[in-house]
């Protein structure tokens, strides 16, 4: 392939991603949000919540881990929710 052609599969390629990636964002942002919250020790307390409940004890249940882990495991070895 001469270089002409591999340049045009080049920005061909990257046109597909930039659409894709433009109209996946916020959703990707919203997913990474949610693995926070429920992954991360505190995590659960940040924001509005904690200044909330600041000087207090607060308590985290990791239900919300293990289910979603469990749903990930089920996805990855049965193909379904």
């Amino acid at each position: 392939m001469t270089e002409d052609k591999l340049s045009l599969i080049h920005q061909a390629a990257r046109a597909e991603f930039d659409q894709i990636q433009s109209a996946m964002y916020q959703e990707r942002m919203n997913c990474l949000g949610d693995r926070r919250f429920c992954s991360l020790a505190g995590a659960q307390w940040e924001g509005p919540l904690g200044d909330q409940f600041e000087n207090k004890p607060r308590f985290e249940v990791n239900k919300i881990t293990w289910r979603s882990f469990g749903s990930l495991t089920n996805i990855v070895t049965t193909g379904s929710q």
